[in-house]
């Protein structure tokens, strides 16, 4: 009961956060992604969304796909995107954009020397796994045996990356998240070879009585600027 009794505390501190931050504001506008997305994705969308926009409030919320769509169900954000689309009648599921899944390394690494490698081969590597969900998972499973366990598993893409960085081995992880160390030379690509990881598709979710709302509009249209499809 506790945990039911501290959710609708936590609904009504939201409603009352959302009428409140229309009082110096024209408009309001609540967001939420999975952290992966925010830090490769989305930063700069929000930083641009801000400065143009100085009459509408925003606010942003971070978790997992499933966590993304309970905020969307109650009522806590008007735009959701993640990598797992619902199936839900009032909702309205845009496809945005696609990523890559890559192997990376540290940069120099001598373990790792090799530029490209047959996917059969990473059972052979100090895999440090991030589970990308379906269909990746279905991939995974294919690919490696299937008495196969990681000796490192972590649900944190920027964890991943940090491990990496200090020779810990390698990861598959979206190409927008390691992007910047790519180009950097801190981490370095391992082009695999055979069967390659399904891209990950990423979902603007959003409630279809929201869509005209100003603010909503305002960040969709943003988004456009920045070359995703709406």
């Amino acid at each position: 009961m506790l945990p039911y009794a501290e959710r609708i505390l936590k609904l009504a501190n939201e409603a009352l956060s959302e009428v409140a931050s229309l009082q110096p504001y024209e408009d309001y506008l609540s967001i939420g992604s999975l952290n992966a997305i925010w830090t490769s994705t989305l930063e700069p969308i929000l930083k641009e969304y801000h400065y143009r926009y100085p009459q509408i409030a925003i606010s942003t919320k971070t978790g997992h796909s499933s966590d993304v769509i309970q905020y969307l169900l109650d009522n806590m954000i008007q735009i959701g995107i993640v990598y797992i689309p619902p199936s839900l009648p009032n909702f309205e599921v845009i496809p945005t954009w696609e990523d890559e899944i890559v192997l990376v390394c540290k940069a120099g690494d001598s373990v790792t020397a090799a530029t490209h490698i047959d996917a059969r081969e990473l059972r052979n590597l100090p895999l440090l796994y991030v589970n990308w969900g379906p269909p990746f998972d279905e991939w995974i499973r294919q690919t490696l045996p299937r008495n196969y366990v990681p000796k490192l598993h972590v649900d944190k893409a920027e964890l991943a990356i940090d491990l990496v960085k200090e020779g810990l081995g390698v990861s598959l992880l979206t190409r927008s998240t390691v992007k910047a160390d790519l180009a950097a030379g801190t981490l370095k690509e391992m082009v695999i070879v055979g069967s390659k990881p399904p891209k990950r598709s990423a979902y603007i979710v959003l409630p279809k009585d929201k869509k005209n709302k100003p603010s909503v509009e305002k960040w969709l249209s943003l988004m456009k600027e920045f070359g995703y499809s709406i």
